[in-house]
């Protein structure tokens, strides 16, 4: 991942928590409520930066899923040596 891609996602995941004063503990509690709250400031990137923060969350979440159930993605598997 390039260094202004994880810049990207870590400041909106985290900027939007402390923002919008969330923490996992309400994050658990008012699941919807609180991505509600995301997606509202999610709208407010322009549309560059929006795409590239779906880019990049997809590219987490096939990672973290990948990784759940042992899977190793192709690319990852050529590095290996």
């Amino acid at each position: 991942m390039k260094e202004n891609d994880k810049e990207l996602i870590v400041d909106f995941l985290f900027g939007s928590f402390e923002d919008l004063g969330i923490s996992v503990l309400k994050l658990k509690r008012q699941l919807f409520y609180t991505f509600r709250k995301i997606w509202v400031h999610y709208k407010k990137y322009d549309k560059v930066k929006r795409k590239s923060i779906r880019k990049l969350i997809r590219r987490l979440v096939t990672l973290y899923l990948n990784s759940f159930m042992g899977i190793t993605p192709k690319s990852e598997k050529k590095k290996v040596v």
